[in-house]
Order: structure tokens, then C-alpha cells, then sequence
């Protein structure tokens, strides 16, 4: 697997349409399952597999957890901005009345609500995460996230979880040690969803 070289490449997938900037390592539960799939299967290089989930941060975020692809999220976004008009980046502004109103949610095809704003990049202009307590969404620290990625990723198939394995993957993220009373119930909730999503 080729190994982003920019914070921007890690953080958004350059394979969707124009003007979609997405963060998949961040927000789609399928294309993260399919990934480590990939990393396991490689026996890929965690400090490899760091650089794509460096782009993981934030304080809390919603993970889209439906049958929708990637491609097709942003294929049925590109769409209804084209039925409005606003796939320049003034009609974009325009559509969302920015800058008074800095965001606007929309509903897809499987009832999962998504929420566009106003990104930094010029191709990429419409950045777009699910919303908070979306049909089909779990939320989750990002350190969880990528803590249960590297997990998953270093150790395979075997999902039996220790907190010496654990404390092993937060040393090579760069996280402190934490012990099992006080550190473990949100990185196996997140453990768990990327265990059992079939793709």
C-alpha cells in the first residue's frame, strides 16, 4: 500500500469526485475495516500505517457505519449540489449563506444525515463528516479510533485484547500508558465495531 506523503493526503481521500473532501480514516467504519484488511494482510509497517491515520484527530467524532460507500456518499452529495447549483465555490458560499451560516445538513438515500461546510482546500472546497447521532453512526475519542486501528492492524485476527498488547500499540502512537480501570471502555467499544463490520 503507498504511504501518504502530506497531512492532506492522509487526512482526506484523493480517490472521491471534486469538490468532496472527505476523511475516510476518520468517518466511514467500511473503508477502514477494508484497510486493515489490507494492512494484515500486507503485514504493513506501523509506522506506515501511523502516517494514514495521522489525520485522525479532534475531540469526539461520528463514524458512519451504513452500507453506503465512500463513493457513493460522496457521488449522492456531488448530486444534490448540482441539482442546487453549487459546485463553484462562490454558489457553494451562496448555498450555505456563508458567512452567516457556516454549515448545512442533508439527508441521503439511507436516511444517514450529513453535514457540509466550507473546506481549505481549492479542488476540495466541501468538506463533509456524518452528523452528531446520525441513523447509523457510533461516536468515539480519536484516540480510541486510531488506537483500535493499530491494534487491529499489528495483531490480526486475534481479538483477544491485553493491556500489555494495549499499552504496546499506545507507546507506538505516541500515547501514554494507561491501565485497565481507568483507560480501556472506549477503545474496546471502538475495538469491537471494526471487529465485527463485514465488508
Amino acid at each position: 500500500m503507498e504511504v501518504s506523503k502530506t497531512f492532506s493526503e492522509a487526512s482526506f481521500n484523493s480517490n472521491l469526485p471534486n469538490p468532496i473532501a472527505f476523511n475516510t480514516w476518520k468517518h466511514h467504519l467500511g473503508y477502514i475495516v477494508t484497510n486493515i484488511n489490507q494492512f494484515i494482510q500486507n503485514n504493513e509497517n506501523p509506522e506506515n500505517i501511523k502516517t494514514f491515520i495521522s489525520g485522525i484527530g479532534g475531540t469526539l467524532l461520528d463514524i458512519y457505519t451504513g452500507a453506503l460507500s465512500e463513493n457513493s456518499i460522496a457521488s449522492e452529495i456531488v448530486a444534490i449540489l448540482k441539482a442546487e447549483n453549487s459546485l463553484s465555490i462562490n454558489n457553494f458560499k451562496h448555498w450555505l449563506n456563508f458567512p452567516i451560516c457556516e454549515y448545512k445538513s442533508i439527508i441521503l438515500s439511507d436516511s444517514s444525515r450529513w453535514v457540509l461546510k466550507l473546506g481549505i482546500f481549492p479542488n476540495r472546497f466541501v468538506h463533509i463528516h456524518p452528523g452528531r447521532y446520525s441513523p447509523y453512526t457510533i461516536r468515539c475519542r480519536p484516540s480510541n479510533l486510531k488506537t483500535a486501528i493499530m491494534y487491529k492492524s499489528v495483531f490480526g485476527t486475534n481479538n483477544v485484547v491485553t493491556l500489555e498488547r494495549y499499552n504496546s500499540i499506545r507507546k507506538i502512537i505516541g500515547l501514554s500508558p494507561q491501565n485497565r480501570k481507568f483507560g480501556m471502555d472506549g477503545f474496546l467499544k471502538t475495538f469491537r465495531a471494526i471487529s465485527v463490520k463485514e465488508v
